[in-house]
């Protein structure tokens, strides 16, 4: 026990590591695009009737929840961004463990977690209040993945915890409905079928599914976005959208890819279904079952991300607020494939402690690589999401009325500055060392 604790202090730690060493960038973000606009709408229409109310093609209301009580109690953007770290370092405490309960070697399974903890391909999930939405959901899935492979036969309380935990993935991101069904349909071909009647099977499916169902149904019904306006040619862009999306990531991020052709887009989709294919063959059937159903997963987020985001061009797919999802459900089959890798190579009387060395200079060459680029890469990003927004709205005595406020075009300075009053927004953090920023 005490050694398990050790290990998930080290994990979150590990994944706060760009957070604690770059605090001074991080801590000049400011309240960016949707931001503004959700805080807008909190003022317009009362918390309680926001919360309950669709957002663009999203229904969040736990999200809501969280992130307007957050956002009210705090006002402080530098509060939010720790509690989006905080969340990230639970997941990858969730994620390393759904690792080694599969069956992974830590040779396999500390690599892994450094990319996951500490990559920058991250960036714009974690360093983006409206972001959380994402990771949060991602909880969820993390620990229903974790619920469904700690029984082969999932009992009475396996399958309720699974409910909940699709229903609140749903309910905290657009893409989250995707948890339930990848959970039900996985629930119909069980790690061990003979403990199953096929009716207990199809009803487990259903209870899975029913969040998912339910609350997609009210986004197609109530939300805004482009699922409202479906036509055959929007189906085929949105179609080519997601094969690119489902091919590039997370590989192209991962990889030192500058720019992307159609060769690079076969390469890397090639790369990821032979990955697949590899694993399914050989996997045993709890094995199976999780990469089923973060495969369904990537399939799901990738034609929502296609009908959702086509319109944005397909130069768009590598964003890095795509990301997040992407990883959690490729890396752990790069993982497995590793694992068999090792394993080949133990066959043919290769010493383990050769893995062993091999492992841990991999684990520290990539944590000290990403480390050193989120030094860069943060500090740029904390002048476009973050200086650049405070010398605006809370520093210059005339800025301009209209189209100024960063990532939200018809939002006006004057309004933007209301809300900093309203909700106390120009607040600064201590720990960056400089003096707290005038009210406007």
């Amino acid at each position: 026990m005490k050694d398990r604790t050790l290990w998930i202090g080290a994990i979150a730690a590990l994944a706060l590591l760009p957070q604690l060493l770059y605090a001074r960038s991080f801590a000049e973000l400011f309240w960016f695009g949707d931001d503004w606009d959700l805080l807008d709408q909190i003022s317009r229409l009362g918390f309680w009737r926001w919360v309950a109310l669709p957002f663009a093609e999203n229904f969040i209301p736990l999200f809501k929840l969280f992130w307007g009580g957050a956002a009210i109690i705090s006002g402080s953007y530098y509060v939010m961004i720790w509690i989006i770290w905080i969340t990230h370092a639970l997941n990858a405490v969730l994620f390393h463990r759904l690792l080694t309960r599969n069956g992974l070697s830590w040779r396999t399974a500390v690599p892994a977690t450094v990319i996951f903890a500490l990559t920058p391909a991250n960036i714009e999930t974690l360093c983006w209040a409206t972001q959380w939405s994402a990771v949060i959901s991602m909880t969820f899935f993390l620990a229903a993945l974790h619920v469904q492979s700690s029984a082969t036969a999932p009992r009475l309380r396996d399958i309720v915890l699974l409910f909940g935990c699709a229903l609140a993935s749903a309910l905290c991101f657009s893409r989250g409905v995707v948890t339930g069904l990848a959970l039900g349909l996985v629930a119909l071909y069980p790690a061990r079928p003979d403990r199953y009647p096929r009716a207990k099977q199809w009803l487990n499916a259903a209870i899975c599914s029913l969040p998912s169902l339910a609350v997609a149904a009210v986004i197609a019904l109530f939300a805004g976005g482009n699922q409202q306006h479906v036509t055959a040619q929007t189906l085929m862009k949105g179609l080519a959208y997601a094969s690119y999306f489902f091919a590039l990531n997370p590989l192209h991020h991962l990889l030192p890819f500058d720019g992307w052709s159609w060769l690079t887009v076969v390469v890397l989709g090639l790369a990821n279904g032979a990955c697949i294919l590899w694993v399914w063959q050989r996997a045993t059937e709890r094995e199976r079952q999780l990469v089923s159903t973060l495969v369904l997963f990537a399939l799901g987020s990738a034609a929502l991300v296609g009908i959702g985001r086509f319109h944005t061009g397909l130069e768009t797919v590598t964003s890095s607020r795509y990301q997040y999802s992407a990883q959690i459900c490729m890396l752990p089959i790069y993982a497995i494939c590793i694992e068999g890798l090792w394993g080949g190579l133990e066959r043919r009387k290769v010493p383990r402690l050769t893995f062993s060395i091999l492992a841990s200079l991999a684990a520290v060459i990539l944590a000290t690589g990403y480390i050193h680029r989120w030094k860069s890469e943060i500090a740029d990003w904390s002048v476009g999401r973050g200086r650049q927004a405070r010398e605006l709205l809370l520093v210059n005595p005339a800025p301009p009325a209209e189209h100024a406020v960063p990532g939200i075009s018809f939002m006006t300075t004057q309004r933007a500055k209301e809300l900093i009053n309203e909700y106390h927004l120009a607040e600064q953090p201590p720990s960056t060392g400089t003096s707290r920023s005038p009210s406007p």
